[in-house]
């Protein structure tokens, strides 16, 4: 595993610790790399799934 460092705002920051303070997840980075993952995956299905069907890809949200 890699590790990389990320700056966040201190509100981030106390709302991810407030997660993990509630039992939710184990640890800020646990909640950091589930989020990443979503977002590969998500990509994933925006720009390939399209490539498949041959339809054009779809912009990025905002």
């Amino acid at each position: 595993m890699v590790r990389i460092s990320v700056r966040i705002s201190h509100e981030m920051y106390k709302a991810l610790k407030s997660l993990v303070d509630a039992g939710l997840y184990p640890s800020v980075s646990d909640i950091i790399r589930e989020a990443v993952l979503a977002l590969l995956r998500e990509e994933h299905v925006r720009r390939v799934e399209p490539i498949r069907r041959k339809e054009p890809t779809k912009p990025a949200p905002p």
